[in-house]
């Protein structure tokens, strides 16, 4: 297993980034300009154009470089917008109120301009990245007393200042209160989508890696990517181990980030030691262990790697439990998001694509060395009985006249042996064929299944014994005997030097066994062998082609039968089972000959 660190390059993860917001603050900038150079411009042409207020120049002068600050601050990648809220507000405060208490040589803006200042002012605050204490008593504090000293300073009745200095703070309140949540709504909004966008950015890396590269390599890379897109500090797959009573796992692939390092202890275990995971797996469900909420000895391995939570989907391909995709996360601080979940679950499904294009792949491998090795195999078989009539044909033709009599018949014998076993094996080949199309019938009628076992000994030139009594049969004869010279034949070329053919008349079904005292095979290869092009023998015949004991098999199971193998006592047998019919009762067999070896 290979496993890789997520963002190992030099400049990956070396800066911490700043909390994702929307950028208000360059927008506000440019407001602030716009709106103090429109003050300016307003000012001038009521001063010095209009003539209808007097001392305008100040607030011009005023006016103009404010803008251009704001116009600088806006120009800048970050804007210092806390500064020229603070000075537009205590510029406006401090002076309106001293053009009040003394005789300036110009007036300031009056009441209402002012008043309209600060309140724009404690809204603007609400946008602010960072909102110290101070500002926030400010932002609700400030307009109220500057009300209070203003109302008090022009001469208004108490009652009157007091209704709005509450009236301000209230409005200030409301505000800025609904400024500052519109604020943190967009902020989460766009948070939430760049959240999205890097997950889905990691899918379509997964989807890309995991459905075009075919190496070993693909999943680590894809894990990566998605350990890059969330908060976990490890992403795996394993796979799963079925070699007991209670399953186990294996990691193949795993990424890991900076903050930790890779736990061999990990790598390997039985799910008796995660029940949990182990329900939730064979259910199809996501698991979330979070080790604050285990107890016992899943507890105890979760402390034990550090580990507070982690996040496993299972993954099956075709039906069956493969394995599982996990995130795991080590820092109590980062908690996972529905979305990473989400994000996992279409992980784990391209992770199960992406095993059943390998199984796919290897099985068509399979497929390609199997037609290769049939083709040659075929060769063989064929080529054997071929070059033996082609070549007694051409011998008997050449020098028919220098042979006896005895010698052109016995001849003519091994020529018809040998095109009878051609016409055996291109039999078997168009079955087989016939079978995977399913284009094979059977016709069914009843007949003596021993009259058809000796009649086939017989033709094959045997010596076999035919033991047991008349079994009257409901099946196609010929499908019988093509079955029966089978595993004849299969008997004489793989088994022991005695064979025998037993036949056992039961209640409503019919056996009929071809025994030998060979050594078989593997346990292992028990069924194996009844796999088209499968050998069992393959240092007995490796030119075999294989197909004897399938076709076999294939024709019992359309004549409503079974073809099973065997081996008890030492000896190997080969038992099809056919469904009977009532037939006169017939004596029982003496003992075998194989009994007594």
């Amino acid at each position: 297993m290979q496993s890789v660190k997520a963002g190992a390059g030099p400049t990956d993860r070396a800066i911490v980034p700043q909390p994702l917001r929307v950028d208000f603050v360059r927008p506000l900038a440019r407001t602030l300009a716009i709106a103090a150079a429109a003050l300016a411009v307003v000012d001038f042409v009521a001063g010095s154009v209009l003539y209808v207020t007097d001392g305008a120049i100040p607030r011009v002068i005023w006016a103009a470089a404010y803008a251009l600050w704001a116009y600088r601050e806006w120009r800048r990648p970050r804007p210092a917008l806390l500064a020229l809220l603070v000075t537009a507000a205590a510029t406006t405060a401090v002076l309106s109120l001293l053009t009040v208490v003394w005789d300036l040589p110009f007036d300031w803006y009056d009441q209402y301009t002012a008043y309209g200042i600060l309140l724009a002012v404690a809204v603007a605050t609400a946008v602010l990245d960072r909102r110290p204490l101070w500002l926030r008593v400010a932002v609700w504090a400030g307009p109220a007393l500057w009300a209070l000293a203003y109302g008090s300073l022009i001469g208004q009745p108490t009652e009157n200042v007091f209704d709005w200095v509450i009236v301000t703070a209230a409005t200030v309140f409301l505000l800025h209160f609904m400024v500052e949540r519109l604020s943190d709504a967009a902020n989460a909004a766009a948070r939430a989508q760049a959240e999205v966008t890097e997950l889905h950015r990691a899918l379509a890396r997964c989807s890309q890696v995991l459905l075009e590269d075919a190496s070993e390599d693909a999943l680590d890379v894809a894990l990566a990517a998605l350990l890059e897109a969330t908060a976990a500090d490890c992403a795996y797959v394993d796979r799963t181990i079925h070699d007991g009573e209670v399953p186990g796992w294996e990691i193949v692939a795993a990424a890991y980030s900076d903050a930790i390092t890779e736990d061999v202890s990990w790598m390997k275990g039985s799910y008796a030691d995660l029940p949990t995971m182990l329900a939730a797996h064979q259910a199809g469900r996501v698991c979330e262990m979070r080790r604050e909420a285990l107890t016992g000895k899943e507890r105890e391995m979760y402390e034990r790697g550090g580990v507070e939570m982690e996040v496993s989907v299972p993954v099956f391909v075709d039906g069956v439990w493969r394995g599982c995709l996990s995130l795991v996360y080590n820092r109590s601080a980062r908690r996972r998001t529905d979305l990473e979940v989400d994000m996992l679950i279409q992980a784990a499904a391209l992770v199960s694509a992406y095993w059943r294009r390998q199984d796919d792949r290897r099985r068509l491998e399979e497929l390609v060395r199997s037609k290769d090795e049939l083709v040659a195999s075929v060769s063989h078989e064929l080529r054997t009985p071929l070059t033996a009539v082609v070549g007694l044909a051409e011998e008997m033709a050449a020098s028919a006249m220098d042979f006896d009599r005895e010698t052109l018949a016995e001849l003519a014998s091994v020529v018809a042996e040998q095109s009878r076993e051609l016409a055996h094996l291109v039999e078997d080949l168009l079955v087989a064929a016939r079978v995977e199309s399913g284009g094979l019938t059977v016709q069914a009628t009843d007949f003596d299944l021993r009259s058809e076992a000796e009649s086939v000994v017989a033709s094959l030139g045997l010596d076999v014994a035919v033991v047991g009594p008349e079994a009257m049969v409901r099946a196609d004869p010929l499908r019988c005997r093509q079955i029966i010279r089978n595993l004849l034949t299969n008997a004489s070329r793989y088994g022991g030097s005695n064979i025998e053919i037993r036949i056992v008349d039961g209640a409503g079904q019919v056996s009929l066994s071809v025994v030998d005292d060979g050594d078989g095979v593997p346990e292992e290869d028990a069924e194996r062998i009844f796999d088209a092009y499968v050998r069992g023998h393959e240092a007995v015949a490796p030119g075999s082609v294989g197909i004897g004991l399938a076709v076999s098999r294939n024709l019992a199971h359309l004549m409503g039968g079974a073809l099973e193998y065997l081996r008890r006592d030492g000896l190997t047998e080969f038992r099809l089972s056919l469904p009977g019919v009532e037939a006169p009762s017939a004596e029982a067999a003496a003992p075998s000959a194989l009994d007594r070896v």
